[in-house]
């Protein structure tokens, strides 16, 4: 009877706040409305006035206002239109602070919307593709780029044109990637004739395999990659009877191809000697080149026109293209460190976003777990009121085991969560370090490769982070990645030796996820101190009384296992806590041993786990 009166109470209370709510609310969203239609009518009086200019700034104000605004889909269409407001004149580092800002910015909507994520991924592989003859680093961006654009396109149904269109982009990753699978994917996706036999021109002159250049070009019905290749042949008489007829077409209506002629003619008289009229050619192509900043083909006509001059003994003009080159070829460079950069912050950015996510689902599921036990405790007390004294006892004495084991899982379980939030920035940072240290040397290349293994390191870490339990093989090849990446800076200091995985069985052992690499990590960085001679680093593994046995041994210094959990070895002491965990959730127990012998070994013992 008491509860009647309660409930009335709380029901009036709950009406009036509502009431109350509503009234207050309801200005702020007409305010709001009447902001964004002001907002909308803005925009389309800039496309009106202005629609055939670029106004970079203009656009960034706009898609600023709409953030403010937070109007999701108005900067997500502004960002799609500042990009095409730019096609003719493409601007890498514009496109790229753009769709990343916007990645940034609004990646939760973008996770919400596949198909502009599918469409962020492709301009940015395409943009950085179309850079690879010039800088290798970009080519490994566009990799990482493509590769996310190919795994959200599984994922989204796509209509006839649509799927015409996604195999296209495919293929030309394919061909400037230099991919054998090309082969395959144009027989399956049945490609017209002529745009085959273009491809596979294209194909065999990078393979430089010039017969079966020729032959693809005569089939594909383009004359001036049947001029090139003529000329890659040396069948000269040929490429000077198409030379006049291609240079009348190109005058009205290409351009660039028009250059592009006027380069290989070049090519065509260098190779009889004839190098003034070679010269003559290589010129012409060059301001146009210059002009344009077409950098791929810029590079090839300095370094044909600087051997020009060599065999024409002009030394001044030597020396001053060769100055011309080596300051292009430079700014380049710097332009490849400044992408690289960029890259790392983009994808700490997102790595950081995806922790972002996962640690508002840790206090969801936190939050929802209180609201159980509350819920739970709720049944407890109505159930006392209508219960003998024994039926009580008894109904109690099952319940709160029932709650106190429910209780403890989850706690057990956030701790396992809590524990891998703690692991993922630590394992970033020691990879990351390995590629600024690169950035810092100015050393391209290797800042390229291992930007490639970072990319994958970073991704199939991030993955493996948000399960319970990982194959095995999974983890041996994130160790690998971490060791090539630990090689590149400190080859003389030690080497290292993985046993090949080849048992099916071990392969797709279930372990806990991210126990094996800081092991090796302490082995890297505290194994060899001191030490005259190269160490080297071993990882095997067995199965053992129906167990996984993995051992990580070094012929370093040896561990001192009263400081093992120090605050210089907190990966190790994560690694700990997650075995104890991991074993007390599945009630089996995981060993660890650590042992000196001619150096440390690490062995860990993991009986089958069950999802």
């Amino acid at each position: 009877m008491m509860n009647k009166p309660l409930k009335f109470l709380n029901s009036v209370w709950m009406l009036s706040s509502i009431v109350l709510l509503t009234l207050c609310v309801n200005p702020m969203n007409a305010q709001q409305i009447t902001k964004k239609e002001q907002f909308i009518k803005k925009v389309n009086t800039v496309f009106e006035n202005q629609p055939n200019q670029k106004y970079d700034s203009i656009f960034t104000n706009l898609r600023e206002e709409a953030w403010s605004l937070k109007e999701d889909s108005l900067y997500v269409d502004l960002t799609f239109r500042q990009i095409e407001n730019n096609k003719e004149s493409v601007d890498i580092f514009l496109v790229t602070n753009v769709l990343e800002d916007l990645m940034r910015k609004k990646y939760e909507y973008l996770k919400k919307h596949p198909r502009l994520l599918l469409l962020c991924y492709l301009n940015l592989g395409e943009f950085h593709l179309s850079q690879i003859n010039s800088s290798k680093a970009t080519l490994d961006l566009s990799k990482y780029y493509f590769d996310r654009y190919f795994e959200i396109l599984k994922t989204i149904p796509l209509s006839t044109s649509e799927v015409k269109l996604h195999q296209k982009h495919r293929l030309t990753f394919l061909e400037k990637t230099h991919n054998d699978s090309l082969f395959y994917y144009l027989n399956s996706y049945k490609t017209p004739k002529k745009e085959k036999n273009l491809i596979l021109t294209r194909w065999y002159r990078s393979q430089n395999n010039s017969v079966k250049e020729l032959v693809h070009a005569k089939k594909s019905g383009d004359s001036l990659e049947l001029l090139i290749a003529y000329k890659n042949n040396s069948q000269l008489a040929k490429v000077d009877s198409l030379f006049p007829i291609l240079l009348k077409n190109f005058k009205t209506g290409s351009p660039f191809n028009q250059h592009i002629l006027f380069l290989n003619m070049g090519h065509r008289y260098a190779l009889e000697h004839h190098y003034k009229k070679a010269d003559k050619m290589y010129l012409k192509a060059l301001t146009y080149l210059e002009k344009n900043q077409n950098f791929q083909q810029l590079n090839e006509c300095l370094e044909a026109i600087i051997e020009v001059k060599i065999h024409n003994g002009d030394i001044n003009a030597f020396k001053f293209y060769n100055k011309k080159l080596k300051t292009i070829t430079q700014l380049q460079q710097e332009e490849q460190l400044v992408v690289i950069e960029k890259y790392l912050n983009f994808v700490k950015d997102v790595t950081d976003l995806e922790a972002e996510t996962k640690m508002k689902a840790d206090k969801l599921e936190k939050e929802q777990a209180k609201n159980d036990l509350k819920f739970q405790k709720t049944i407890t007390s109505i159930g006392l009121a209508f219960f003998l004294v024994f039926s009580v006892f008894i109904f109690f004495y099952f319940q709160s085991t029932k709650e106190k084991e429910s209780l403890e899982y989850k706690n057990k379980k956030m701790k396992v969560d809590i524990l891998r939030s703690r692991f993922k920035p630590h394992f970033t940072f020691n990879a990351l370090s390995v590629i600024n240290y690169f950035i810092a040397k100015k050393d391209v290349e290797n800042a390229s490769i291992a930007l490639t293994k970072m990319a994958t390191l970073l991704r199939t870490t991030l993955d493996n982070m948000n399960k319970d339990l990982v194959s095995y093989q999974s983890e041996y090849n994130i160790c690998q990645n971490y060791m090539y990446l630990e090689l590149l800076r400190f080859s003389d200091r030690f080497d290292c030796d993985f046993k090949e995985l080849n048992d099916p069985t071990i392969k797709g052992w279930k372990i806990p996820p991210g126990i094996i690499e800081p092991f090796l990590e302490n082995c890297v960085n505290h194994a060899f101190k001191g030490m005259k001679s190269k160490g080297f680093i071993s990882l095997n593994h067995q199965i053992k009384n129906n167990c996984l046995v993995i051992s990580i041994k070094d012929n370093g210094v040896g561990i001192d296992t009263e400081k093992i959990y120090s605050e210089n070895l907190h990966g190790m002491k994560i690694t700990e806590d997650t075995i104890k965990t991991t074993s007390y959730l599945y009630k089996v127990p995981i060993e660890l041993k650590i042992k000196k012998d001619n150096g440390t070994i690490i062995s860990l013992t993991i009986p089958k786990l069950k999802s």
